[in-house]
């Protein structure tokens, strides 16, 4: 969660929408980092196995837009899940 603050800070509300170029350009910026490296870290926070950033869609159905978004609620509400699996595994196995 080290980007929690500055994804907070780019993503200033709810309904905000940053397509990848910007939010490359602001890692890059933010954390003195190389084109390729903030795409790389980019790609991590989009990843399906732990995905950060969400892409808006047009609707239910319809095509991605290219904007993406983030919450910090849905971000605490999926550490609050790992928390409580870890802990269930945990107790079963001693």
């Amino acid at each position: 969660m080290k980007y929690r603050n500055f994804l907070n800070s780019i993503f200033i509300n709810s309904n905000a929408k940053l397509d990848k170029k910007k939010i490359i350009e602001e890692l890059s910026n933010n954390f003195n980092l190389s084109t390729s490296d903030a795409d790389f870290v980019f790609t991590e926070l989009t990843s399906k196995s732990s995905p950060i950033l969400h892409e808006k869609f047009e609707n239910l159905l319809g095509p991605a837009t290219g904007k993406y978004w983030y919450s910090d609620y849905i971000i605490e509400d999926r550490l609050e899940r790992l928390k409580k699996e870890i802990e269930s595994i945990t107790l079963k196995y001693h």
